[in-house]
Protein backbone atom coordinates (compact mmCIF):
# COMPACT_ATOMS: atom_id res chain seq x y z
CA UNK A 1 0.00 0.00 0.00
CA UNK A 2 1.38 3.24 -0.95
CA UNK A 3 1.85 6.12 1.50
CA UNK A 4 -0.89 8.10 -0.12
CA UNK A 5 -3.07 5.13 0.31
CA UNK A 6 -1.93 4.88 4.23
CA UNK A 7 -2.28 8.53 4.35
CA UNK A 8 -6.49 8.72 3.16
CA UNK A 9 -7.03 5.44 4.82
CA UNK A 10 -5.87 6.57 8.45
CA UNK A 11 -7.94 9.86 8.15
CA UNK A 12 -10.95 7.91 7.36
CA UNK A 13 -10.71 5.64 10.31
CA UNK A 14 -10.37 8.95 12.39
CA UNK A 15 -13.28 10.40 11.27
CA UNK A 16 -15.28 6.63 11.54
CA UNK A 17 -13.81 6.66 15.21
CA UNK A 18 -15.56 10.28 15.59
CA UNK A 19 -18.98 8.68 14.31
CA UNK A 20 -18.78 10.58 11.34
CA UNK A 21 -21.56 8.81 8.99
CA UNK A 22 -20.40 10.47 5.40
CA UNK A 23 -17.97 13.37 4.19
CA UNK A 24 -18.25 15.19 0.58
CA UNK A 25 -15.57 14.35 -1.23
CA UNK A 26 -14.96 18.34 -1.27
CA UNK A 27 -14.64 18.49 2.45
CA UNK A 28 -12.35 15.47 2.34
CA UNK A 29 -10.13 16.89 0.27
CA UNK A 30 -10.15 19.77 2.28
CA UNK A 31 -9.03 18.10 5.34
CA UNK A 32 -6.38 15.92 3.40
CA UNK A 33 -4.68 18.90 1.72
CA UNK A 34 -5.24 20.79 4.73
CA UNK A 35 -3.17 19.21 6.93
CA UNK A 36 -0.96 18.36 4.27
CA UNK A 37 0.08 22.05 3.63
CA UNK A 38 0.23 22.95 7.43
CA UNK A 39 2.27 19.55 8.74
CA UNK A 40 2.95 17.33 5.84
CA UNK A 41 2.81 13.63 5.51
CA UNK A 42 6.09 11.58 4.97
CA UNK A 43 5.80 10.49 0.95
CA UNK A 44 2.85 12.32 0.43
CA UNK A 45 2.52 15.43 -1.55
CA UNK A 46 0.06 17.82 -1.84
CA UNK A 47 -2.55 18.28 -3.52
CA UNK A 48 -4.36 15.01 -3.33
CA UNK A 49 -7.02 14.54 -6.22
CA UNK A 50 -10.72 13.03 -5.86
CA UNK A 51 -8.91 10.37 -7.87
CA UNK A 52 -6.74 9.89 -5.79
CA UNK A 53 -8.75 9.42 -2.74
CA UNK A 54 -11.04 7.42 -4.73
CA UNK A 55 -8.09 4.58 -5.64
CA UNK A 56 -7.27 4.52 -1.62
CA UNK A 57 -11.08 3.87 -0.48
CA UNK A 58 -11.39 0.41 0.30
CA UNK A 59 -14.53 -0.06 3.02
CA UNK A 60 -16.10 3.17 2.16
CA UNK A 61 -17.88 4.03 -0.99
CA UNK A 62 -18.64 7.08 -3.12
CA UNK A 63 -21.80 7.91 -3.99
CA UNK A 64 -23.02 11.12 -6.31
CA UNK A 65 -26.20 12.89 -5.31
CA UNK A 66 -27.38 16.60 -6.27
CA UNK A 67 -24.06 17.06 -8.52
CA UNK A 68 -22.04 15.99 -6.04
CA UNK A 69 -20.03 13.34 -4.46
CA UNK A 70 -20.49 12.05 -1.47
CA UNK A 71 -17.91 9.24 0.79
CA UNK A 72 -19.93 7.33 3.00
CA UNK A 73 -17.72 5.96 5.54
CA UNK A 74 -19.82 2.72 7.07
CA UNK A 75 -22.06 0.55 5.62
CA UNK A 76 -25.29 0.50 7.04
CA UNK A 77 -25.29 -2.35 9.97
CA UNK A 78 -21.81 -1.24 10.46
CA UNK A 79 -23.41 2.32 11.26
CA UNK A 80 -26.02 1.21 13.04
CA UNK A 81 -24.07 -1.25 15.49
CA UNK A 82 -21.48 1.66 16.19
CA UNK A 83 -24.96 4.15 16.72
CA UNK A 84 -26.34 1.25 19.64
CA UNK A 85 -22.79 0.72 20.94
CA UNK A 86 -22.56 5.18 21.50
CA UNK A 87 -26.11 5.29 23.16
CA UNK A 88 -25.30 2.32 25.09
CA UNK A 89 -22.17 3.81 26.53
CA UNK A 90 -22.76 7.51 26.68
CA UNK A 91 -26.80 7.42 27.12
CA UNK A 92 -27.69 8.85 23.61
CA UNK A 93 -26.13 8.85 20.05
CA UNK A 94 -26.72 12.16 18.21
CA UNK A 95 -26.46 12.93 14.67
CA UNK A 96 -25.57 16.52 13.58
CA UNK A 97 -25.60 17.78 10.02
Amino acid sequence: MSAKCRYVRRWISTLRSELYAAVSMERLLELLNGYLEDVGEDGVEAPLTRDDVAACLKDAKIVAKGGREVVLLWGPDDLIGKVVEAAAENGEAVIAT
